[in-house]
């Protein structure tokens, strides 16, 4: 079942337990849905933890549109996670962040329980379309991933430059239009940051899915930089080049083996931005491993996707290069598609 924060479009049958009720007020597949008279035609998308997502047809425009129930519980944590999305969220204004169409809630702040986030509706989610393909033995096409790419940095180029960190990038939370326009947000911003660039923020929680969990979440909590949302790039375009997630791993320890086996042992002058000695001296203690062969791990990478790749998969967070200066890489170059007018 598709995660609760997919604003994707894989509604399945119209006839899904919904039911019209007073004023507006729907049940979706048995979740109440209150949001006025201007949306119906409902259909159920998905649910997790933070609440349910459907689609509706807005009756001002005639299209459809993602409705995203959002619960506020009494675990503090989770109505900060809740209200940090809606407060960044509303925002940002770039082409490649999911856009809040309206927010709706209670008209008297001490009866809100929920609110509603109407947003823009996408075909899938990029896990979906690699689990698909992959399944048929294809993988996605290099132009394709190269836009895709393309459009992922540009909008993490906007994120950084107004200090915004994402820290929880992954395929799920990467919803495209593979069959239309080939268009691509951004979206899940529970666990994005405002930070100030010169004071590196201490982590409050332990974040990002640990797949794409660059390697300074895992042996340090003390803080967190753009370079973190840099990684988790180059994890999802490998992802996208193999059709596999690159650091499939079982617990934190077998995270940091698997990273080293790409990138190989980090040098003394990699280590250097660790603050406890304890930590540098425990991967100073590990097994030493040489970088990978890139051409050999990302078979059918053409050069400039390898190019790329190495830039960004560097143990040392300070080596990885910035989402600006990603977008000037050659895998881009002479694509037809670039327009540093709209890099902004």
């Amino acid at each position: 079942m598709a995660a609760a924060n997919s604003t994707t479009g894989g509604e399945g049958s119209a006839m899904q337990h919904i039911s019209a009720m007073a004023n507006g007020v729907h049940t979706v597949h048995g979740h109440i849905i209150d949001v006025g008279p201007r949306y119906g035609h409902f259909r159920f998308v998905g649910e997790g933890s933070y609440g349910v997502v459907v689609s509706a047809k807005d009756s001002q425009t005639g299209q459809r549109v993602a409705i995203k129930k959002m619960l506020l519980k009494e675990h503090l944590s989770f109505s900060r996670r809740t209200l940090r999305e809606i407060k960044i969220l509303t925002r940002l204004e770039h082409e490649c962040i999911i856009n809040v169409i309206e927010l709706i809630a209670a008209s008297e702040p001490e009866s809100i329980r929920e609110v509603y986030l109407v947003l823009r509706l996408m075909e899938m989610d990029l896990y979906k379309l690699i689990k698909t393909l992959r399944k048929r033995g294809q993988l996605i096409p290099h132009q394709h991933t190269s836009y895709w790419s393309y459009q992922i940095l540009k909008a993490l180029k906007y994120l950084h430059s107004a200090n915004v960190l994402h820290r929880d990038l992954k395929p799920q939370n990467i919803l495209i239009n593979s069959s239309t326009d080939c268009a691509l947000v951004i979206c899940d911003f529970g666990l994005a940051r405002v930070v100030d660039p010169d004071n590196p923020e201490k982590l409050s929680e332990y974040v990002a899915t640990r797949w794409y969990r660059a390697p300074e979440i895992t042996v340090s909590t003390e803080y967190c930089d753009q370079a973190m949302d840099i990684w988790s790039v180059g994890c999802i375009l490998g992802e996208c080049i193999t059709g596999r997630p690159l650091f499939p791993s079982r617990n934190a320890v077998d995270h940091m083996n698997r990273v080293l086996d790409l990138v190989g042992s980090p040098s003394d002058d990699d280590l250097t931005w660790i603050p406890k000695e304890s930590t540098r001296s425990y991967l100073k203690r590990l097994d030493k491993k040489t970088r990978a062969d890139f051409a050999t791990t990302f078979p059918g990478a053409t050069p400039e996707a390898l190019e790329m790749l190495e830039a960004i998969m560097q143990f040392d967070p300070r080596k990885r290069p910035s989402a600006d200066k990603l977008i000037a890489f050659s895998y881009f170059h002479n694509s037809g598609y670039r327009d540093p007018n709209e890099e902004v």
